[in-house]
């Protein structure tokens, strides 16, 4: 075998082996959100046939470092189908009891700032703190 034989060969076997090394080996459920759970179990499981596997509430401090939202209640159902799963989580929505923190740049991230900014200042019980978009624009760097 030539040196540049070995060299191509062994670039090959690189490649073999991180390439199966890094493929998917499964997955084990799709996630999918719902507004609606017990409106949407129904649906999955009488009209399209999956089988509820679990159905249960989260609710305190695992689940809030989970996500990083903290007085978070959420519903988690696992529904099977054969071989397949899916886990349909409840939205979570706020309320209005719910302190909302926004840690800035709410200014110039898109189309809807005036809408966003408007919705900070009408909402009950929410704060937002200056990033640096809204210091830009307060030293009108960038008004």
């Amino acid at each position: 075998m030539s040196k540049k034989q070995i060299i191509l060969l062994s670039i090959a076997l690189s490649v073999f082996i991180n390439v199966s090394l890094s493929q998917v080996n499964g997955v084990d459920a799709i996630g999918i959100t719902v507004k609606e759970m017990d409106r949407s179990l129904k649906f999955y499981t009488d009209v399209l046939g999956f089988k509820k596997i679990s159905d249960a509430e989260y609710t305190g401090e695992e689940i809030e470092n989970l996500l990083g939202l903290f007085g978070i209640h959420t519903r988690v159902a696992r529904l099977q189908l054969g071989d397949e799963f899916i886990e349909l989580t409840k939205k979570i929505g706020l309320q209005d009891n719910d302190l909302l923190i926004s840690l800035g740049d709410i200014v110039d991230r898109g189309n809807k700032s005036k809408e966003v900014y408007e919705y900070f200042v009408n909402r009950p019980n929410s704060v937002v703190l200056m990033g640096n978009h809204e210091r830009k624009h307060q030293n009108k760097i960038l008004s």
